[in-house]
Parts: C-alpha cells; sequence; structure tokens
C-alpha cells in the first residue's frame, strides 16, 4: 500500500507522541499526574504506530507482532481518568487499589497468550478481521468493550470536574488560572473519538466500510497532540506558588471525594448538619456585607472564602450556606459582584477619564483582562467600552 497522507500523519503523530512523554516525564515528572499523562502519550505513540503498520499490511506478514500493541487500548481510558483523577488530588501517591483499573489488560494479556505462543503454522486471524465483511463475532465484542469502556470513564472524568468547577466558584474569586478547562477540553476531543469509533463499528458490523477506522485514527492523532501540548503547558501553571494548594482545595472541599462522593450539599440545595439559626444567619449576612463593603476586601484579587471566613470568625462551610441560601450566590459571583460595581462606578467617573479600563479592573479586584471582560459582558450586556462611553456622554 503506497504510504499515504493519512500514514505520514500517522508517523507524525506517534513521533510527536514519543517526544511529548519523554518532554512531560522530564521536564514535569515531579507531578505525579504526569506520570500516568507521559505513560498514556507513549501508548497512545504505540497504538498509533500499529494502526500504521496495519494500514500498511504488516499483519499480513506478522500476524502476532501487533497482538500485544492491540490490548494497550485497554489501558487509555484507564489512563486518562488516573491523569485527571492525581491531578485533582494533587500530591496524592498511587494506590495499589488503582491497579484495578488495569484488570481488563490483564485479562486480555492472559487470553493471547496461548495464540502468541502458536506453532508457526497456525495463525492469528484478529489482526485481521477489520478487513472481514462483516466483522467477526469476537472483533465486534472487542470493540465494543473499548468503547464502553472509553465513555464509562470519560463520564467519570468530566463528573469529576463538573464537581470541582462548582467547588472552586464555592472557595475563591479568581479562577482563571486553575479552571482547568484544557483538561474538559482534551476529555472532549476524546469522547468524540470514542463516538466515532462507534459509529464506525456499528457501520462494520452492517458491513458498511465506509472509512476502515481511517476517520477515527485520523482523530486519535488530534488527540495525541491536543493531549500532549496541553498537558505540558499548563504543567507550568500547575507548579506555581498556591496552584497545587487551589487545586487540592477545591477537590477536597465536599464536591469531590476519593470515590466520588455526593457534594456537602443535599439534593434541593440544605446544607448538612448546618447548625445555623435564621436569625444568626441573617446577623453574619449583615455582618459579612459590612466588612466586605467598608473594608474593600473584594480589591484583593486572591481573596477565598476560607480568609473571609477567618475574618467573621465562621466557618468555611457555614459562611459557603449564607451565601448559597441567604444571598442566592455562591462566593466566587458574590465578591465579583462587588469588583464590577466599582469598575462601574469608576467608568462612569470623569475624573477617571484618564485611567484605562484594564487599570480600573485591576484596581478593582479582578487579576486578568479576559476574566473582567467574560464577567462585565455577561452582566451589563455591553463592552466595558462602550459602557464608559455611554455613561460619559450622559454625564
Amino acid at each position: 500500500m503506497p504510504f499515504g497522507f493519512q500514514n505520514i500523519l500517522l508517523l507524525l503523530a506517534a513521533g510527536q507522541g514519543f517526544f511529548l512523554a519523554l518532554l512531560i516525564l522530564h521536564k514535569y515528572g515531579r507531578i505525579f499526574a504526569n506520570r500516568f499523562l507521559s505513560l498514556l502519550m507513549f501508548l497512545y505513540s504505540l497504538i498509533l504506530l500499529n494502526l500504521l503498520l496495519t494500514d500498511l499490511g504488516f499483519p499480513n506478514e506478522y500476524p502476532r507482532a501487533l497482538l500485544l500493541p492491540l490490548g494497550f487500548t485497554f489501558l487509555i481510558a484507564p489512563l486518562h481518568y488516573l491523569y485527571a483523577r492525581y491531578l485533582l488530588h494533587y500530591g496524592r501517591r498511587f494506590r495499589w487499589g488503582d491497579a484495578g483499573h488495569f484488570l481488563p489488560f490483564g485479562l486480555y494479556l492472559i487470553l493471547i497468550l496461548p495464540v502468541l505462543f502458536q506453532s508457526e503454522g497456525s495463525s492469528p486471524d484478529f489482526p485481521r478481521a477489520i478487513d472481514s465483511q462483516p466483522m467477526p463475532v469476537d472483533s465486534v465484542l472487542f470493540n465494543w468493550f473499548l468503547v464502553l469502556q472509553g465513555l464509562i470513564y470519560m463520564g467519570l472524568v468530566l463528573n469529576m470536574l463538573r464537581h470541582y468547577a462548582l467547588s472552586l466558584r464555592s472557595l475563591f474569586s479568581s479562577i482563571e488560572d486553575i479552571k482547568l478547562e484544557w483538561l474538559r477540553d482534551i476529555t472532549l476531543i476524546t469522547t468524540g473519538c470514542w463516538l466515532i469509533f462507534a459509529m464506525e463499528n456499528t457501520l462494520m458490523m452492517a458491513g458498511i466500510n465506509l472509512s476502515n477506522f481511517d476517520l477515527s485514527s485520523v482523530l486519535v492523532a488530534v488527540a495525541v497532540y491536543a493531549m500532549g501540548y496541553l498537558g505540558f503547558f499548563n504543567s507550568e501553571i500547575l507548579v506555581q506558588p498556591g496552584a497545587a494548594d487551589s487545586i487540592r482545595q477545591a477537590t477536597d472541599f465536599g464536591e469531590i471525594r476519593e470515590a466520588g462522593g455526593p457534594p456537602t450539599l443535599k439534593h434541593g440545595g440544605k446544607y448538612e448538619k448546618s447548625g445555623l439559626s435564621p436569625e444568626k444567619a441573617e446577623a453574619y449576612v449583615a455582618s459579612l456585607r459590612k466588612i466586605v463593603e467598608e473594608e474593600q476586601l473584594y480589591t484583593d484579587s486572591t481573596l477565598t472564602l476560607n480568609q473571609l471566613a477567618e475574618r467573621l470568625d465562621i466557618s468555611p462551610h457555614n459562611l459557603s450556606e449564607i451565601i448559597n441560601t441567604r444571598l442566592g450566590q455562591n462566593f466566587f459571583d458574590f465578591v465579583n459582584a462587588y469588583r464590577l460595581e466599582a469598575v462601574k462606578r469608576d467608568l462612569a467617573d470623569p475624573q477617571k477619564a484618564h485611567f484605562t479600563i484594564l487599570a480600573l479592573a485591576l484596581d478593582a479586584g479582578f487579576n486578568s483582562k479576559t476574566a473582567f471582560n467574560g464577567i462585565f459582558k455577561k452582566h451589563t450586556g455591553m463592552t466595558p467600552s462602550d459602557y464608559r462611553r455611554r455613561r460619559l456622554s450622559v454625564g
């Protein structure tokens, strides 16, 4: 078979994956989660090489040689999950219980051992099965197991990230550097790969071979690039002072527990074991507003729920409850509402017309232009410059 564009793409992606695996391990290997990422990139690259060799007809000559790399697909989804889990539970060391995620791969090894040691006269059909019309039952079951495994693990990761995002807004007033949206994007891309693979598998079951799994192969190559580069460049953020502690705090704030347990909030928004009477809660609300407004605590871009709770001499849990149930907000929205109003006042003040919008935003407590613009546009329906122009023209 000629060496076409897809083969070149697979080869380049595999080479890039090997390079990124070594680079991540060398530069950021002290972040334990990145060891899973490095291994994941390495296995992705082996799988891409496997796809390349299969496309070039290598299994026809050496059918057993590709059986082991084929089994590496059982490790992809578990490693992706463990990477996300250890990243969120920053500082967690490997626990042998997590080795259970690799049981499907171990079972696969046990099943193929007899095939690997068959006599030379016999040869396994499985590596060539995807070329059959329709696909053999064992190939169909193999592929569907991979699809189900992949989708289940991606669902678990997305659920962890959803709880993590809720925790961030409950704990921090500035979350730009620790949102981990890139991890969500990687997971969504990978989920798309599994869905495309499921579609191709369904068509192959019906004897319809539109792409011979070429589309999912190309998407895997894209996923390797995305995961490697995003994982590498965002590791720089993770080693910054305070970032790891912030991630760990958000993860441990009752939203994500070791086994993916329920959040601190019960269904319906009621807190467990509150101990706050309505009268006491209202008194805390008054104290909260007074201290935030009089001391302008919102101007501190690093303000956290724990810091504010300490100033009020109240537990973080109870402060979070008060903000949620009494004010109908989370901590992030509560603080940034004050920041937004401060900027709006300054933008409408002719005496501050010589200040840049960014300077006013930073002075109010916002820590980035992107975060400020997003919040401002969401709540006012216009850009800060349009708002300033309208207010100053009216004045």
